[in-house]
């Protein structure tokens, strides 16, 4: 890990930027005398290939979307890769976010505000239905304290039960709902005129329209 360019080996062949997008703009050209023989990995939402490549003075660029689950192992990233980048460089990359978890690799650049708006932005989404849970639970009686336990371990046990599972989650939701039971009468609150449907489609495109509207502006 290096803090900035002249900490860099003159010879660096792929060089990660963990940049802000906001920064971009002022920090990128300081690297521009590795653009001949280095490829470039950005991990900014919202800026272009085309962008990143000209404030690099023309240099070769690969897009990556991690999210935080990365951090233990457990993330998901998206890679998209520009003009003239070499299979061997591609590799490398892809390797290198592979610690951090699964990696997917687009044949669109479009698909990354698209991937961004699910699972770069998604952990956020869970994490605040998993508050949104506790606080329920609370309010129906359990102490905070096992109410966030609770909260936690069942929204890790039906993510591994659905990542180990050859079912679809809805089959996995099915085979949780008795009729006329507690999960019947629960589900039927979520998905009454598709209200959650709705509300997560609206959820979606406004992370998608927001990372869209970076890329014009960048």
């Amino acid at each position: 890990v290096h803090e900035g360019p002249n900490t860099l080996p003159d010879q660096a062949d792929l060089v990660v930027l963990a940049l802000k997008p906001q920064a971009l703009a002022t920090e990128l050209p300081v690297y521009r005398r590795f653009s001949e023989h280095a490829i470039f990995v950005s991990i900014a939402a919202g800026v272009p290939i085309d962008k990143l490549g000209a404030l690099l003075g023309g240099a070769r660029v690969i897009r990556a979307i991690p999210n935080t689950p990365a951090a233990i192992g457990k993330g998901s990233t998206i890679v998209f890769s520009g003009d003239g980048i070499p299979k061997v460089a591609l590799d490398k990359a892809m390797s290198l976010f592979s610690a951090g978890g699964a990696v997917h690799e687009v044949a669109n650049e479009l698909l990354i505000d698209a991937a961004t708006a699910i699972s770069g932005s998604g952990p956020a989404y869970i994490f605040y239905v998993m508050e949104c849970l506790a606080a329920s639970a609370h309010e129906l009686g359990l102490p905070q304290e096992l109410a966030a336990k609770l909260v936690k371990e069942t929204v890790h046990g039906a993510g591994a039960l659905a990542m180990q599972s050859d079912n679809e989650p809805a089959d996995l939701r099915r085979q949780v709902t008795s009729p006329k039971g507690t999960t019947e009468a629960a589900l039927s609150v979520l998905t009454a005129e598709d209200h959650l449907l709705s509300l997560i489609r609206r959820t979606t495109k406004a992370a998608f329209d927001r990372s869209q509207a970076l890329s014009a502006k960048a």
